[in-house]
């Protein structure tokens, strides 16, 4: 399992090329501008990423995750990209503020969405 808290500041988090063999769980904090990305990794457990009151992006590409992923972006501009990633459950919620949500073919999603 990993935790990780961003603090209040411009924070950056990557997992690259990663395999965890439980949940992830990160609190991207209320830092404007955090940049959070899951690129080509494995989570076998949840993936659980709560954004706080700043703008945010967060991006996963070809990853798995094997169980849940979670996405709650708050308040703020916020952006979720998801490429190439599969998911054994999807919930996104995007809070207050002009977000986006795009997935790897550049299709919209509304402000909250489940699978």
């Amino acid at each position: 399992s990993l935790t990780a808290k961003l603090g209040s500041d411009f924070d950056i988090f990557r997992l690259v090329g990663s395999k965890v063999g439980g949940n992830v769980n990160l609190n991207a904090g209320s830092g404007v501008g955090d940049d959070v990305s899951i690129f080509e990794s494995t989570i076998e457990g949840n993936l659980k990423v709560k954004a706080g009151s700043g703008s945010q992006g967060v991006r996963v590409t070809r990853s798995t995750v094997e169980k849940r992923a979670s996405f709650s972006l708050g308040s703020g501009d916020d952006v979720l990209n998801l490429s190439d990633s599969t998911f054994g459950a999807f919930r996104a919620n995007g809070g207050s503020g002009s977000d986006l949500f795009e997935d790897a073919t550049g299709e919209l999603i509304g402000r909250n969405f489940e699978r």
